[in-house]
């Protein structure tokens, strides 16, 4: 007995833990203090930023992962950001 051939679609092979994106240094500082629990607001005084700039960092970034909200957008930085920290130190 032979097995059906199967070809899986995109939507059954996405994992967005296997997106590899592009991440500026500004937004990765920005993901690393949403990762402690910061709100936008506590983002923007520690990094020094006007309002609305933190939530435009993490909204840029989730859009570019293709995650749906802040608990995804933490979540995949907190599996990935060691894949990151390379390209980040000087």
């Amino acid at each position: 007995m032979s097995r059906p051939f199967f070809r899986p679609t995109a939507a059954a092979t996405y994992d967005p833990t296997a997106v590899r994106v592009r991440v500026p240094p500004r937004e990765a500082e920005a993901l690393d203090l949403l990762v402690r629990g910061l709100t936008d607001k506590e983002i923007e005084r520690a990094m020094g930023l006007r309002p609305g700039v933190a939530k435009m960092y993490l909204r840029s970034a989730r859009q570019r992962v293709g995650l749906d909200n802040r608990v995804q957008l933490a979540l995949w930085w907190q599996q990935n950001r060691g894949d990151y920290a390379s390209l980040h130190r000087c």
